[in-house]
């Protein structure tokens, strides 16, 4: 009988440590500092509050003239230029959606962890000024005059910076259910830049006179290249689902344009005509700002 009450109290004795190791001075395991996973995949998708800095621009415009009289004889050819101007274009904000796919891994056992995403965001945002004017003065031959005055004219100016995207790796630290991060890369954004309503102006002989004619618009779009930076933390409502704070910082290289165009103003009346081009070189330069948040799926 001793020896089955020894069998049984050690049967009793090993059930009760597999239930509960602590009732029998076990210790039990520690949990996990933190529940980001070891490593994913995630996309996302959300909003953010978009700020572009255009700060001061640049705008240069040239004219190449020739004069011809009412029997369509040339008379005199000319080139009237002048210093540019730098008008200043201030700062815009909008709302927009953003996109953004990524990795991130934990380096070992440790909370630390790198990683890197890619993030579209559609700005949106655009500035423009009005009514600007440029002095120019102007050197011809023939014509009994050989130096004159004279303004290019533009209706508008407008600036602006569409579709961007960033590529950013990171490095982190993870928390008990978030993790924190810093990252920089390479840049690639739409620039667009218009010239509206551009007329080039003169005075011959004390009257001032529209050379150019009919007000010409140019608008060129570009991708320029540049620097990115962001900071974010991020807050995981599961293992499979995250929320992403960030603040993203873009500063495209800087953009010179220049636009070649012909013109052809026959005049009034019978009297003179002129033949030329219109050069005109401006910039389109930008920095980007923007606070987002997007909820994002991990696998």
């Amino acid at each position: 009988p001793g020896g089955g009450f020894s069998l049984n109290y050690l049967r009793v004795a090993l059930l009760v440590a597999a239930v509960c190791p602590t009732a029998v001075g076990a210790q039990p395991l520690s949990p996990e500092t933190t529940s980001v996973p070891k490593s994913a995949f995630y996309v996302g998708i959300g909003g953010s509050a978009n700020f572009a800095d255009f700060g001061t621009q640049s705008l240069y415009n040239k004219g190449i003239s020739n004069v011809f009289n009412g029997n369509g004889v040339q008379t005199a050819s000319g080139t009237a230029d002048g210093p540019p101007i730098k008008p200043s274009f201030g700062t815009t904000a909008g709302f927009a959606p953003v996109f953004q796919l990524g990795y991130f891994r934990r380096f070992g056992d440790s909370n630390f962890l790198w990683g890197t995403k890619f993030l579209y965001n559609y700005l949106g945002n655009s500035s423009t000024q009005q009514n600007l004017i440029i002095p120019q003065y102007g050197s011809s031959t023939g014509g009994g005059s050989s130096t004159f005055g004279g303004q290019s004219i533009t209706g508008g100016y407008t600036v602006g910076v569409y579709h961007q995207t960033t590529f950013t790796p990171f490095v982190g630290y993870a928390m008990e259910r978030s993790f924190f991060y810093a990252g920089a890369g390479p840049s690639l954004s739409q620039v667009k830049t218009t010239l509206s309503d551009v007329v080039g102006y003169a005075t011959f002989s004390g009257v001032y006179t529209n050379v150019s004619g009919t007000p010409q618009s140019f608008s060129t779009t570009s991708w320029a290249l540049g620097a990115a930076a962001t900071v974010g933390v991020t807050y995981f409502l599961s293992p499979s689902w995250f929320i992403d704070f960030n603040y993203a910082f873009s500063a495209p290289n800087a953009q010179t344009i220049t636009s070649i165009s012909p013109f052809n103003n026959p005049g009034t009346g019978g009297g003179n005509s002129y033949t030329g081009t219109l050069i005109g070189v401006y910039t389109g330069n930008v920095v980007t700002h923007a606070i987002g948040i997007t909820l994002n799926r991990a696998f």
